[in-house]
């Protein structure tokens, strides 16, 4: 998960207490973040919410997208998304776990969004469009649909190679993945939590918001000299690297139904 505006740890972790419904323990994933043209997804993207765009936050002086933006001239109205590949120690929603394959993990793709109506209830909050949420357990995610997450199935793998080398993978009938991230230089260590709040895609059948509060966030920057292999025919596929991935490990993550 992305780790941006933070919380107190206390107040993240009691955030959701006894009702919470997710959880994650120990994970380990790979994460590209990426931009993409919005006008490929606009039937998932709900009436009340639109797009942060390379444009707006490199107006806001943000150097990253200002860099983006000498490069890629066209990208202005192109939204910012992060994919990520991971695996965990527990990965939990109610009482059930996936049944992982060898080398199993699961995978999303989530696109920052914002409230268009400054009274409304998510104004101001850290929100994300689900536009993928991948999963290599086909009752799982018959388990998540039946409990209003969304969620599809991929074959998805993350695997370490030696001591540090992460390789990860997704495929289904029109996205095909390859990543790699070799961990370099230091950890930077996020002693505060993150909220989150997941929206379901327009065009789906859920309608339940997540909200999901972790603790304890550690990343390093990935050794990565080329981009991470994506093809197929789905929106995913013409996206673009921003030239910033990360392996990210250690926090615990709670979350249920807002």
């Amino acid at each position: 998960m992305d780790p941006v505006d933070g919380v107190s740890a206390p107040e993240a972790q009691n955030a959701i207490g006894g009702a919470g419904l997710w959880r994650i323990e120990e994970p380990d994933e790979i994460v590209s973040y990426r931009t993409f043209d919005p006008a490929l997804v606009a039937d998932k993207l709900p009436a009340e919410v639109e797009f942060v765009l390379i444009g707006d936050v490199a107006d806001q002086g943000l150097s990253w997208a200002k860099r983006h933006l000498e490069r890629h001239p066209d990208h202005r109205d192109w939204g910012i998304s992060f994919l990520e590949i991971i695996r965990a120690d527990t990965f939990s929603i109610g009482s059930e776990e996936p049944d992982w394959p060898e080398g199993g993990a699961a995978a999303v793709w989530f696109a920052r969004l914002r409230a268009k109506d400054t009274t409304a209830e998510y104004y101001g909050q850290t929100l994300y469009l689900a536009l993928g949420f991948w999963l290599p357990d086909h009752e799982f995610v018959q388990h998540m649909n039946d409990n209003s997450y969304f969620a599809a199935y991929a074959d998805i793998t993350l695997r370490r190679q030696g001591d540090q080398d992460w390789k990860g993978s997704i495929h289904t009938h029109d996205l095909d993945v390859r990543a790699s991230c070799e961990p370099i230089g230091d950890i930077h260590e996020y002693s505060s939590g993150g909220r989150q709040y997941i929206i379901p895609p327009a065009d789906s059948e859920i309608d339940d918001v997540i909200r999901v509060d972790f603790i304890g966030h550690k990343i390093q920057e990935c050794e990565t000299l080329t981009d991470w292999e994506i093809s197929g025919e789905h929106p995913l596929a013409s996206s673009v690297s921003l030239n910033d991935m990360s392996y990210q490990f250690g926090y615990s993550l709670t979350g249920a139904t807002q």
